[in-house]
């Protein structure tokens, strides 16, 4: 291909990218998401993480969220994150597929080794996955894994290179990775794995790695440490989650885990996993293949020890699937041209394989456009002005339906601020009886305890609070604060039923009569809608 012909085909990814990030930009945010630009809106508000902004996740994603929200508004920050994620993993992972051929093949110009084109499919491949039906979707957007994957993947770049420094970068890049979810901690060998051989067996490379994991990690420690919220971050971070685990794991076998992760994938992205699969077929006669292969099997059992596999858990085997594509789109061009020369010469067998490596090619491919052309047709008909937002909100799903009902609310509460000249938006607090942080976020107010959801901590004899002791406790807590610091705002959820609460917030609080009947004494019916119930409190006498 010429040099305008690539440029041209450039050209028309980045346009590609740059129109499916248009197409995101106007979804809500997930859950998740909510909390995590809840959180890192308050953080820069003076409120401590732990401490006033409990979560299990370590601190890192919420900093990011912090940054993203300040430059791009915090209801933005989870694709704005994406749009970073996608720019910076096609970058680097090009360039790693790139230097890894380049140097196995020393200059050999097979066109199963040829570097542009795994370089291209690589980016490609990075570029767009973070976008695929399969991920795609205010429910993944911006979550750990998907922001871990630049930082793993320049470290597997630099990994490549020689000298101390950029061996400290390195391990940087991997703690760093680590912050933001301790899986990562399953990819620290990406230092090792992607080294030249004679720099593995360098014992001062290998502290020089070492000291740059634990650098990011130590900083992170000693600001915990002197916010005073050291003791409270280990208990959420290191002792919950195996609570959390071993819940998740009562309920769930690890091989019937592993079939529904590998069937999404199979599903989502078919064409992305043939190309990786011709990628690995080379690992018997191509050593640059078999440090990847190791880092995809650490990436399944860093999701296989979850035990879940939500499309976000998934996003953690990407950066290695991409690398194999880039490696393995040579091989199926060198293939398809074999087979295509073969048919030339009237050979039978270039024919059969030519047909069938058509028909996967175009069945694989058939199976993905549909997905995207279903997933994204909302969008596009809701940008080019032929669907209104809430109608759009209603198509998408999921989280869609229900940020269109905390709009709603979030609407209320400015109207009674507008006539209220006592009110201080920002400030004021409220508390959410139920797992719905957008309400916080929207509504612009401060959490009215240190949990932005109720599961497992107010919730006598649920799953999850038997196995975190201390739920009476915590509701006596939640009834002091409330009777000398009371909420401007209370909202009950209804219908968030799940897995691990047999019945929805509405019936569980009143399951807690001493708060029901608190807010029922104090608090008035402002608006309600099909899942919430917004209530101010009552004028003072």
């Amino acid at each position: 291909m010429s040099g305008m012909g690539r440029r041209a085909w450039i050209g028309i990814a980045v346009v590609a990218f740059a129109l499916l990030q248009w197409l995101r930009w106007p979804e809500p945010l997930g859950i998740d998401q909510s909390l995590f630009a809840l959180y890192g809106r308050w953080m820069t508000r003076g409120l401590a993480l732990y401490r006033d902004l409990w979560d299990s996740k370590p601190p890192g994603i919420f900093a990011a969220y912090a940054v993203a929200g300040g430059l791009a508004g915090a209801t933005h920050a989870a694709w704005f994150l994406d749009l970073i994620v996608g720019v910076a993993t096609a970058i680097l992972a090009a360039k790693l597929v790139a230097d890894r051929i380049s140097r196995a093949t020393a200059g050999a110009g097979s066109l199963d080794r040829d570097p542009r084109i795994a370089a291209s499919a690589a980016a490609l491949c990075a570029a767009f996955i973070w976008s695929a039906p399969v991920f795609g979707g205010p429910l993944v957007a911006g979550q750990a894994e998907s922001c871990m994957a630049p930082l793993l993947l320049g470290a597997a770049v630099l990994a490549t290179r020689r000298g101390t420094g950029t061996a400290i970068a390195c391990g940087v890049l991997l703690g760093t990775a680590a912050t933001l979810k301790l899986v990562a901690l399953f990819a620290l060998p990406v230092a090792w794995l992607y080294a030249p051989p004679a720099a593995r067996r360098d014992g001062r490379r290998t502290i020089a790695v070492a000291i740059g994991i634990a650098a990011p990690l130590v900083v992170t420690i000693v600001a915990l440490a002197a916010r005073g919220v050291l003791h409270d971050a280990v208990q959420a971070v290191l002792v919950y989650p195996r609570a959390y685990a071993a819940e998740i794991a009562s309920r769930s076998a690890l091989a019937g885990v592993l079939a529904r992760g590998g069937t999404r994938l199979f599903r989502g992205i078919p064409l992305a996993l043939f190309f990786a699969a011709a990628g690995a077929t080379a690992w018997r006669s191509e050593r640059r293949v078999a440090p990847t292969l190791i880092w995809l099997g650490l990436a399944a059992a860093g999701v296989a020890v979850q035990r879940q596999v939500a499309g976000y858990h998934l996003l953690f085997l990407m950066p290695p699937l991409c690398i194999l594509a880039g490696i393995g789109a040579p091989r199926v061009v060198h293939a398809l041209a074999a087979a295509w020369r073969a048919t030339q010469a009237r050979d039978a067998r270039g024919t059969g394989a030519l047909t069938g490596l058509a028909l996967v090619i175009a069945l694989a491919t058939a199976v993905e456009a549909r997905l995207w052309i279903r997933h994204y047709t909302p969008h596009v008909v809701h940008r080019t002005g032929g669907m209104d937002r809430a109608t759009f909100l209603q198509r998408l799903g999921g989280p869609g339906p229900l940020w269109a009902e905390a709009e709603t609310i979030a609407a209320s509460i400015r109207a009674t601020r507008s006539t209220d000249n006592a009110a201080n938006p920002g400030r004021e607090s409220m508390l959410v009886w139920g797992l719905a942080p957008s309400l916080y976020l929207l509504g612009d107010c401060r959490p009215a305890t240190r949990y932005a959801f109720h599961q497992t901590f107010y919730v006598l004899d649920s799953p999850l609070s038997l196995r975190w002791p201390d739920a009476v406790t915590r509701r006596n807590d939640l009834l002091a604060l409330i009777q000398h610091d009371p909420p401007r705002w209370i909202v009950v959820v209804r219908g968030d039923r799940s897995g691990l609460e047999a019945q929805d917030s509405a019936h569980e609080l009143q399951l807690f009569p001493a708060l029901a009947q608190h807010i029922d004494r104090d608090y008035e019916p402002r608006v309600t809608t099909a899942s919430y119930t917004l209530l101010l409190q009552k004028p003072m006498n």
